[in-house]
């Protein structure tokens, strides 16, 4: 299992990291109890390129995916999309180190 952290903005990817063995509840426990208020939809890679550059601001996608960039078949959200926050970025980036 691994988590993929990439950032867009106007329907162009600014970063991608995937980190393996990594789970992904922690992430989205953080932005269910802290961030809830910058989430735009449970959604793709896809789908936040394109809200990006449809509402042209910059999104952070988190998606729960296996070694190989596949999502995972796990129950529950396994990818949010949310309005990208610096501070957030931060604590998704330093919660999988």
């Amino acid at each position: 299992m691994s988590v993929s952290i990439k950032v867009y903005e106007q329907g162009e990817r600014l970063s991608e990291d995937i980190h393996e063995g990594t789970e992904a509840k922690p992430l989205f426990d953080l932005i269910d109890g802290s961030y809830s208020h910058l989430i735009i939809e449970d959604a793709d890679a896809k789908k936040a390129k394109e809200l990006s550059k449809e509402k042209d601001y910059r999104v952070i996608c988190i998606d729960d995916t296996n070694g190989i960039g596949a999502e995972t078949k796990t129950a529950g959200i396994t990818e949010y999309v949310v309005e990208f926050d610096a501070e957030l970025h931060r604590q998704l980036t330093s919660l999988i180190k």
